[in-house]
């Protein structure tokens, strides 16, 4: 049965890797490269890791408790303490029902419960890399609206070039994030309408903030 598994995946990847070379090749057909067309070597890693773990489990661990045991160990335990240096400030298992006990989280869960379902957010444009962060997406969680960032956005760009201009307005204006006083978030707000603003230092004077943790504070800007 490996056979002819291992020869359909060299079919897969022969095929695909034709068609990537054809859309990434002539210049008239550069716009495809937005496709990703390289991300079937995913699957292939996937394919050759299952036949590596079939292979190693018959052949060598077999039904060796502590083999099991060592090899889960050597292979498991590196990611798991990078993944904890990574995300050092987020639980590693994330429930529902669990509380987050990172504070950016708790600010996007109440932003998500207790503001407009128009409310538009701005955040500094380097939100993302802010301590304690790891990398959790506003959008996606808080289920609102923010202005650009420098990090994450920037990945949309390559699949709409037409973003770029927009994208550079919005993060420069966000540039001095950290000095802006009322007069400055005013202006985000007279400019794109971000009405609301995620900082994680304290507030200027004028500046209203309905809800605060040991980090972090929601503001509307008025």
């Amino acid at each position: 049965m490996l056979a002819p598994f291992a020869l359909a995946i060299v079919l897969f990847s022969a095929l695909h890797l034709a068609i990537a070379l054809i859309l990434c090749g002539p210049p008239a057909l550069v716009v495809l490269a937005t496709l990703e067309p390289m991300r079937y070597l995913q699957l292939v890693y996937i394919f050759l890791a299952l036949i590596g773990g079939a292979f190693i489990g018959r052949y060598f661990l077999k039904t060796h408790p502590v083999r099991w045991i060592a090899f889960l160990l050597v292979f498991n335990a590196p990611m798991f303490l990078v993944q904890r240096h990574l995300f050092a400030s987020t639980p590693h298992i994330e429930l529902p029902s669990a509380d987050p006990g990172n504070p950016w989280l708790e600010a996007f869960t109440w932003v998500r419960l207790n503001t407009p379902r128009n409310a538009y957010f701005a955040a500094a444009a380097d939100n993302l890399t802010r301590p304690s962060e790891d990398m959790h997406s506003f959008r996606a969680l808080a289920e609102r609206s923010i202005l650009a960032d420098d990090i994450k956005d920037r990945s949309v760009l390559s699949k709409a070039p037409g973003l770029v201009p927009e994208w550079r307005r919005q993060v420069d204006a966000q540039r001095g994030w950290d000095g802006f006083d009322l007069a400055g978030f005013q202006r985000l707000k007279s400019t794109f309408g971000a009405d609301w603003v995620i900082l994680d230092r304290p507030a200027p004077p004028g500046l209203p903030c309905p809800w605060t943790n040991q980090r972090i504070r929601v503001c509307r800007v008025p």
